[in-house]
């Protein structure tokens, strides 16, 4: 992970905030990925976890196609946090 990717997942984050109430599951989960969070069986929809930063918190993403606008916008914060998470570990380094 580096400035300028984390700098491009924020770009990214902030394009889908724009259309909240139209983001599809894929988009999510992709954008999930991009910061490093891997898919975990746990409860009852798919959750991700970020075990490089393990003080991060599980993310959960309804599998439905269409996700709902305040439940795309509250995973965007986390993934909003995410980053910021990231932009702090490598300020350490």
């Amino acid at each position: 992970m580096n400035t300028e990717s984390l700098e491009r997942i924020q770009y990214e984050i902030d394009g889908l905030r724009t259309r909240a109430s139209n983001i599809k599951r894929g988009e999510l989960v992709s954008l999930a990925e991009k910061l490093g969070r891997e898919h975990r069986k746990r409860g009852k929809e798919p959750t991700y976890v970020l075990k490089d930063l393990p003080n991060r918190p599980p993310l959960s993403i309804p599998s439905h196609t269409k996700i709902a606008k305040f439940t795309a916008l509250s995973i965007l914060d986390t993934l909003e946090e995410d980053v910021e998470a990231w932009f702090s570990r490598l300020a350490k380094h």
